[in-house]
This record gives C-alpha cells, structure tokens and sequence, in this order.
C-alpha cells in the first residue's frame, strides 16, 4: 500500500454508517429533503459511502474529520483545511469513478479550493485518494453525465492531479 491508501476495516464502516445515520436523523428532523444522486442507493447509503472518503482522508493525513450535523450538511463548503486549503472530498464505490459534484437547485456545489477522490474498493478492504482538482480547473473543464437522476457535473478520475495536498511536508 502507498501513503495515499489505507485499509477500510469493520471499525472504520460501523463509525460510518454511525455518522451517516446521525447525519440523516439530523435532516429529517429539520425536514430537510435530502438530494438524492444514486438510484440504486438511499440516502444513508450515500452519506456512508461519502463519509468513507472522509474517514479515508482522515486516517492519510492524521486530523480528524468534522462531523456536520447542520440541517443543510456542510453546505457544500469543505470538509477539511489541509495546509491552509479548503477541500470537499467525495468518495465512489465505482472503481473507474468520476469525480462528481452534483447540481443544486442548479448551481454547482463545488464550493472549496480544492475537490479530492477517494475509491473505496469493498472487496479489498481498501480505499485511495486518487487526485486532487481545484475548484477553477473543475469548472473549467468538467463534462455533464447523464447517469438517470439528472445531469451531474463530472471529472474523469486520469484527469485529476495527483493528491498533494495530502502528502506530508
């Protein structure tokens, strides 16, 4: 395993799946619709997968993830400060994944410096950050996908930089 990589264990996915379930308790008692991207997923299922990406970046880099339980999330801001940078991670299951940053209300809701990937593999027990794009060149040169749930703003993953945000000094 790289520096980038880092094991997923049954500790790591029960501390997710706690947080997503907070997460979500928090949005419907404030009546909050929740943007639903994945089809085949519900809404818990997504804010898990999303805060495996953070748990990922959390164990690289060594500071603790934020637990956003504002009835909005953590609107779209950042998830984490590396190096005085603001970043928003987003994690996929699909191991040719693309980062994403869904349209609400149809506006991009890339609003950090920085977006990073993490590719959680299941199988292996195992999850990556892969790059790294900054919000002006993810604007710039992002594609729309049409993946069934309207159309999403979407950077393949062999475009995106190498994560160097995340490496140590």
């Amino acid at each position: 395993m790289n520096n980038l990589t880092v094991p997923i264990n049954a500790t790591d996915r029960k501390r997710a799946m706690g947080l997503a379930k907070e997460r979500m308790q928090t949005f419907n008692q404030a009546r909050v619709r929740n943007q639903k991207i994945d089809r085949g997923r519900d809404s818990v299922q997504t804010h898990y997968i999303g805060l495996i990406g953070e748990i990922t970046i959390e164990k690289i880099i060594g500071i603790p993830l934020t637990n956003h339980k504002a009835p909005h999330g953590d609107g779209g801001v950042y998830d984490f400060i590396i190096k005085d940078k603001t970043v928003q991670v987003k994690c996929t299951d699909y191991l040719s994944g693309h980062l994403i940053f869904p349209l609400k209300k149809g506006k991009m809701s890339f609003l950090a410096e920085y977006g990073i990937l993490v590719i959680w593999d299941k199988k292996k027990e195992i999850a990556t950050a892969v790059g790294q794009i900054t919000r002006e060149r993810f604007l710039a040169e992002h594609v729309i996908k049409e993946w069934g749930y309207g159309p999403t703003p979407a950077v393949p993953q062999h475009t995106l930089d190498h994560p160097w945000l995340l490496e140590k000094d």
